[in-house]
């Protein structure tokens, strides 16, 4: 399993550049994590991700000291 960070200038949206303490990790089918951080809409967020990415297994959202899976 390998967990990466993705860096700011891969995001699209313009919000991931203002602070959150919300965190989203998208786990895919081959065991990698990509962690997202700076996200202010996990749901929709989440979304996007499946509808991208058909690897994405399920995305875990992390705020503060509440964490919640999101699954297709």
């Amino acid at each position: 399993m390998s967990k990466f960070k993705v860096k700011k200038e891969f995001r699209v949206s313009d919000l991931s550049h203002t602070p959150s303490e919300t965190i989203v990790e998208a786990h895919m089918n081959n065991g990698s994590i990509r962690v997202y951080d700076n996200v202010h809409y996990p749901e929709k967020f989440a979304n996007a991700i499946f509808n991208r990415e058909d690897r994405c297994t399920k995305v875990v959202v992390k705020t503060g000291d509440n964490e919640y899976e999101i699954t297709k």
